[in-house]
């Protein structure tokens, strides 16, 4: 580690299994204070990202991966933009390289467990 006025830097040389990253970069997001944007476990491949206007959130769930991508919502009741389909603790799929935006009202972040 590097400290760079207020800031770190950190350089990694090494080639690690993905155990060693998620513990890495899990504990380096909660010595930050950084929040989830949305609570749900997502599938590798899978991102999500938020967008809000302070009365609802725009929650950006995208694939990344070529195969369908399956998860739990997290129990927030959100509505699919494109279809208007309601949901709250759906399985929802992605197909490969699938875009879904979901709105909900805004709801402050989450802490990363």
């Amino acid at each position: 580690m590097n400290l760079r006025g207020e800031g770190r830097a950190y350089y990694l040389a090494a080639r690690m299994e993905g155990a060693f990253h998620d513990r890495f970069y899990g504990r380096l997001f909660q010595n930050a204070g950084l929040k989830l944007a949305f609570a749900a476990r997502l599938p590798q491949g899978v991102t999500a990202q938020i967008r809000t206007d302070g009365t609802d959130d725009y929650i950006f769930l995208m694939n990344f991966s070529g195969e369908a991508r399956h998860m739990i919502l997290d129990g927030a009741p959100c509505t699919d933009m494109e279809t208007g389909e309601e949901m709250e603790d759906a399985v929802l799929t992605l197909a490969g390289y699938e875009v879904r935006v979901l709105v909900r009202k805004h709801l402050p972040p989450f802490h990363i467990l």
